[in-house]
C-alpha cells in the first residue's frame, strides 16, 4: 500500500467488498505497519500479511510490540524468502 492516496483508495475498496461479501476472508498484503494496523481492523481485514514491520529494524521492539497489541494477533509474518 504505498502512498496515501493509494492506501486510501485500498481502504474504501475493502470497505466495499466487506459489504457485498460480509463472509470471506480479506487479506492485506504489503504496507501493513504499527501506524495502519487500526484502520485495517477497522474495516474488517482478517488476514493482514507483516514482513517489514516485524524484521525492518529493531526486531526485538517490533516483536515486544507486536505482542503487547492484541490486533496482531491476526498478522500472518512473512520472511520473504529469506532465512
Amino acid at each position: 500500500m504505498e502512498g496515501r492516496s493509494s492506501y486510501l483508495s485500498t481502504i474504501d475498496k475493502i470497505k466495499k467488498l466487506r459489504e457485498m461479501a460480509p463472509n470471506v476472508d480479506i487479506e492485506v498484503d504489503g504496507g501493513v505497519n504499527q501506524d495502519n494496523i487500526g484502520e485495517l481492523e477497522i474495516v474488517k481485514t482478517n488476514v493482514l500479511v507483516a514482513g517489514t514491520a516485524v524484521f525492518g529494524g529493531d526486531m526485538a521492539a517490533n516483536t515486544k510490540k507486536m505482542i503487547e497489541e492484541d490486533v496482531w494477533k491476526k498478522v500472518l509474518i512473512v520472511t520473504g524468502g529469506r532465512d
